[in-house]
C-alpha cells in the first residue's frame, strides 16, 4: 500500500459526519454501518445497557482471522471513522478487496460503547469503563464484546482507541498523532512467541509510514494492566495490536491520526499475508510517550498578591462534550506556573495581562468565546 496513494483516495472520499465534528451520532452510525451490505454481513451482537444494537461486521473467507474493535470509550471516534475508511477504500478499490477477502476473515465491531458514543462519554450508562472489564464482565456491552471474541477465535486482534492531546514523543516534543501498544500478559512483561509477533508486525507498519510520521509516532507503556482488555486478550494467547489515535497541530478533528490507523489496518493486512517482518527490536525504537503537551499555554500573565503580580505561565485543557445533542467544547485551566519545558497545540502572547486568583484558578472553565474575548481571537479549538 503506497502512503501517498491512500491519502489522496481518503482525502477525496472520507466519510464525514453531518456535525463536521468528531462526534457521529447513533443514528448516523447506524446508517453507515448498514451501507456495507454489500461487502459483509451485518449483525446484531446485542444490545447496550440502553438497547442500541452492537453491530458486527464479517468479511471475507480467507484462512487468517481477524478481530478489530472500536469505541469501548464512547468519546474515541477516530478508530471508527478509520474503519469507514477502509471499507469504503475496499469498496472502490476491487483489487484490493479481492486478495483481502481471500486471505482473511475479519470480523468488526464498530462502536462497542454506543450509548457513551450517543453523549460523547468515555463510560458506558452505568458508568463503568469498557476497557477494565475484561475481567468482571459487569457491564452487557462486554459482556458481548468477549463473546463475540471467543466465539470467532482470531489468530490477532486490533483494539482501536484514541488517546489524549498530551501524548508526546521525541526530544523536539513532537504530538504522538499515531501509537501503538504490544500489551503485556503479566507483570514481568514476558516477551514471549506470541508478542515478539506482534511487535515485528507494528515495526514493519511502522517503518512503512513516510519520515514525517514516524516521527509523530508513539510507543504505548506496557504496564500490565490485569483487568484491561488488551492485556486478558494477550493472556488468551491471541495476539493483540492497540492503536491509539492521537493528535497533530493544527488539526482538531483528528484527520492525520485518521489516516494513520486506515493506512496502519491496510498494511497490517499486508505484512499478515506476506509473513516477511522486521526484527521485533525494532519496536522499541519507537519513542515511548512522554506527556509534553498542552492544548492550549497563554504565556507571560500576572498574578496579582499582597506583595506584587508574578508573571506565570497558564495551562487550558480543552474539553469535549455534548449538550442536547450538540457537541460543545470548552477550556478548563489545568497548570500555572512556569510551563516552559512543555509545548502547546496553541502558544498564546499574554502581554502582561493581570488577574487575581479569584479570576484565573487549577479548574477554572472558560467557554471558548469567553477564552477568545480575553486573550485571542484567532485560536483554534
Amino acid at each position: 500500500m503506497n502512503f501517498e496513494t491512500y491519502k489522496k483516495w481518503q482525502t477525496e472520499n472520507q466519510f464525514w459526519s453531518s456535525t463536521n465534528t468528531r462526534f457521529t451520532p447513533f443514528s448516523e452510525f447506524k446508517k453507515k454501518v448498514e451501507s456495507y451490505t454489500d461487502i459483509a454481513e451485518v449483525s446484531s451482537l446485542g444490545k447496550s445497557e440502553k438497547g442500541k444494537n452492537i453491530y458486527q461486521l464479517t468479511l471475507g473467507e480467507g484462512p487468517k482471522r481477524v478481530i478489530i474493535w472500536s469505541q469501548m470509550h464512547g468519546n474515541e471516534t477516530t478508530g471508527t471513522l478509520a474503519i469507514f475508511d477502509v471499507l469504503d477504500y475496499l469498496k472502490s478499490n476491487k483489487n484490493s478487496q479481492t486478495e483481502i477477502f481471500e486471505n482473511f476473515t475479519i470480523a468488526i465491531v464498530c462502536m462497542v460503547n454506543p450509548d457513551g458514543a450517543e453523549i460523547f462519554e468515555r463510560r458506558n450508562s452505568l458508568g463503568i469503563d469498557l476497557n477494565r472489564d475484561a475481567v468482571a464482565q459487569q457491564a452487557v456491552e462486554t459482556k458481548l464484546l468477549m463473546k463475540a471474541i471467543n466465539n470467532f477465535k482470531p489468530d490477532i486482534a486490533f483494539n482501536l482507541h484514541d488517546q489524549r492531546t498530551l501524548f508526546s514523543v521525541g526530544k523536539d516534543i513532537n504530538p504522538a498523532t499515531i501509537s501503538f501498544l504490544i500489551p503485556s500478559f503479566n507483570q514481568e512483561k514476558t516477551i514471549n512467541e506470541t508478542r515478539r509477533a506482534g511487535m515485528s508486525l507494528v515495526a514493519s507498519v511502522w517503518r512503512s509510514f513516510p519520515n514525517e510520521y514516524q516521527q509523530n509516532t508513539g510507543r504505548y507503556t506496557d504496564d500490565f494492566y490485569p483487568t484491561a482488555f488488551g492485556d486478558n486478550i494477550q493472556k488468551k494467547g491471541i495476539n493483540c495490536v492497540l492503536i491509539e489515535a492521537g493528535a497533530a497541530f493544527q488539526d482538531p478533528k483528528r484527520n492525520e491520526a485518521r489516516l494513520l490507523v486506515g493506512f496502519s489496518l491496510l498494511n497490517f493486512f499486508r505484512f499478515l499475508k506476506e509473513e516477511v517482518h522486521h526484527d521485533y527490536v525494532e519496536y522499541f525504537q519507537i519513542p515511548q510517550n512522554e506527556q509534553k503537551l498542552r492544548d492550549i499555554i497563554v504565556k507571560g500573565i500576572k498574578l496579582k498578591n499582597k506583595r506584587k503580580p508574578v508573571l506565570v505561565d497558564v495551562a487550558f485543557k480543552l474539553e469535549e462534550t455534548t449538550e442536547k445533542g450538540k457537541f460543545k467544547r470548552t477550556l478548563l485551566v489545568e497548570d500555572i506556573g512556569d510551563l516552559s519545558q512543555f509545548r502547546a497545540y496553541q502558544e498564546v502572547n499574554g502581554n502582561g495581562l493581570e488577574f487575581s486568583s479569584n479570576d484565573i484558578f487549577i479548574g477554572k472553565k472558560l467557554t471558548f468565546h469567553e477564552f477568545q474575548h480575553i486573550f485571542w481571537e484567532g485560536v483554534i479549538i
